[in-house]
C-alpha cells in the first residue's frame, strides 16, 4: 500500500500484516472524516428533539406535506434526538 503525505509517499508493504491492517482502517477513518467535514460545513445546523426519556409512551411524528397530501416522515421516540442542516444563504436571500 502507498500512503501519501504532503509530496512524499510511503510504502507500507514491507510492514507488518497487523500494522499495514491498522493503516488501512486508519485510512477509511480519515476518509470518512474528510466526508464528514464536507457535509458539517457551510450549514447551519438545529436539532428537533423527541419526547424526554421518561415520558416512555410519548412519539413525536414528522410529517412531509405534498400535493398527495400528508405522509409520515419519521417518529422520534423518547431520547431520540434529529440534527437538521440547513445549506447557508447569503444575507440577501429570502
Amino acid at each position: 500500500m502507498q500512503i501519501q503525505q504532503g509530496k512524499r509517499t510511503h510504502d507500507t508493504s514491507s510492514l507488518p500484516a497487523w500494522a499495514q491492517r491498522h493503516i488501512a482502517e486508519l485510512t477509511a477513518e480519515i476518509e470518512k472524516l474528510r466526508s464528514a467535514h464536507e457535509i458539517l460545513t457551510h450549514r447551519e445546523w438545529f436539532v428537533l428533539n423527541g419526547p424526554p426519556p421518561e415520558e416512555a409512551e410519548s412519539v413525536t411524528r414528522l410529517w412531509f406535506l405534498g400535493a398527495t397530501g400528508a405522509q409520515l416522515a419519521f417518529a422520534l421516540y423518547p431520547g431520540d434526538t434529529l440534527l437538521v442542516g440547513r445549506a447557508m444563504r447569503e444575507e440577501s436571500d429570502p
